[in-house]
């Protein structure tokens, strides 16, 4: 499809070298960067790319089982001495003693604010009964 225009080029010229690209008779030529590779440097430095990898894989696994195996027998010998299940730790068992009377004691939180803390079933059956008496 032919638009009533033609296209315009411009005539090649080439460019007259500069200092670098001349040399003189008494310059050796110089080889080409990475013309010539030596295969089997690039083999071996593959090789031990390829080995750091493994190796790396290897020692997460081989530390993760001895991790687990670890926690595994620890809570093992807490249940044998305490009776009580790994979960019961006694960092963690003094934990939710905390959270256990939060919700089933009667307490001041914060005297300045007159802020007091209310067992949940009491809670509960005070909202009950004033939603009842509406």
């Amino acid at each position: 499809m032919s638009h009533g225009h033609q296209h315009q080029t411009t005539a090649y010229e080439p460019e007259a070298p500069d200092a670098w690209h001349t040399h003189t008779i008494d310059e050796h030529p110089q080889q080409a960067h990475a013309e010539n590779v030596d295969a089997r440097s690039v083999i071996i430095v593959g090789i031990l790319g390829f080995g750091i990898v493994i190796a790396s894989i290897l020692f997460v696994v081989v530390y993760f089982s001895w991790y687990v195996n670890r926690l595994k027998t620890e809570r093992e010998a807490f249940v044998e001495t305490t009776g009580q299940p790994a979960i019961h730790t006694p960092a963690l068992s003094a934990r939710a003693e905390i959270l256990n009377s939060a919700f089933t004691t009667f307490g001041v939180v914060n005297a300045e604010q007159q802020t007091v803390r209310v067992p949940i079933n009491a809670a509960k059956e005070r909202v009950i009964e004033m939603y009842k008496s509406r």
